[in-house]
């Protein structure tokens, strides 16, 4: 077998740096939020998507901006960047307003049915703007998320 005297070395990349270069000053998605929240903190994408509750695969689809997370994951998400990201500006029409509402608690229609006492058709109904709910459920809807924010909530626009 031949042999050879010649010893090759490579210079190693730092990857935080080479990813901190992807990462916008003012990030814009959400993605970027947990990437730039995720280096600044100097951890790892496994400890991070451990914080949140997620495998680090679907953590790296966030922040790739492949996928968006279920609303389940929103809460955790929150959690972790240290802060609640919100529309650049306030939702237009009660169905918007609803479904912000509902995914910023990490619920899913049929949660939010069952812990309001609503018709879970209903609400996707009102959700998709279909319909309006009556004031009955109008007031059951706004008090419960009266509960959860801690103050008054209102769903007029």
């Amino acid at each position: 077998m031949p042999f050879c005297h010649i010893c090759l070395t490579v210079q190693r990349i730092n990857k935080t740096h080479q990813f901190q270069k992807l990462v916008p000053d003012s990030p814009i998605t959400l993605g970027d939020h947990l990437l730039k929240r995720r280096l600044n903190l100097g951890i790892s994408i496994t400890e991070a998507s451990r914080r949140i509750g997620t495998d680090r695969t679907t953590l790296g689809d966030w922040e790739a901006n492949c996928h968006q997370p279920d609303p389940k994951f929103l809460p955790k998400i929150y959690q972790f960047l240290g802060y609640c990201l919100l529309p650049s500006s306030p939702p237009a029409t009660l169905s918007k307003k609803l479904k912000l509402w509902r995914e910023s608690q990490g619920l899913t229609q049929l949660e939010l049915a069952r812990l309001t006492k609503i018709d879970e058709s209903s609400l996707a109904r009102w959700e998709r703007g279909q319909t309006r709910p009556y004031q009955k459920s109008l007031e059951k809807i706004q008090g419960f998320f009266g509960q959860v924010f801690g103050c008054p909530a209102s769903l007029a626009i």
